[in-house]
């Protein structure tokens, strides 16, 4: 987050978070905050009446959800071991799935969806205890 002054006004200049910038596992987190805080506000929208603009709303939250998914998919690819970008993967994969349901986009949503629980499948054949049972889920 940095600001920027110009001509006596603060302006806001957001700084965008790509393999370079992220020096610290920290910034990964920024990214995934950001796509559950939109994923979160949407299904909240979701779970209120459903009338014109709110569903609009909720849709336009959960595809910045899914576009903030794939960049933490994208930064995991880059900057984390492979098991943490396998999970960003399917994270990514349920966020756009997701996604293509509330739209019935039926095809992509299970392709998408089908490609979360294989990799969460393959997860939890390599995992053992408390981490097994959650990619088993």
């Amino acid at each position: 987050v940095h600001w920027e002054k110009q001509q006596g006004k603060s302006k806001f200049v957001q700084k965008e978070i790509t393999s370079e910038t992220a020096t610290d596992s920290r910034y990964l987190l920024l990214v995934l905050n950001k796509a559950e805080r939109a994923w979160a506000y949407a299904m909240d929208l979701r779970a209120a009446d459903k009338q014109g603009r709110e569903v609009h709303h909720m849709m336009r939250k959960l595809r910045k959800a899914a576009i903030y998914g794939k960049q933490f998919e994208a930064l995991c690819a880059e900057t984390a071991d492979d098991r943490t970008a396998l999970e960003a993967e399917a994270y990514a994969s349920w966020l756009t799935g997701s996604e293509h349901l509330e739209r019935e986009e039926w095809e992509p949503a299970l392709e998408r969806l089908s490609r979360c629980r294989t990799v969460y499948d393959e997860l939890s054949k390599v995992s053992e205890g408390e981490e097994q049972r959650v990619f088993e889920r």
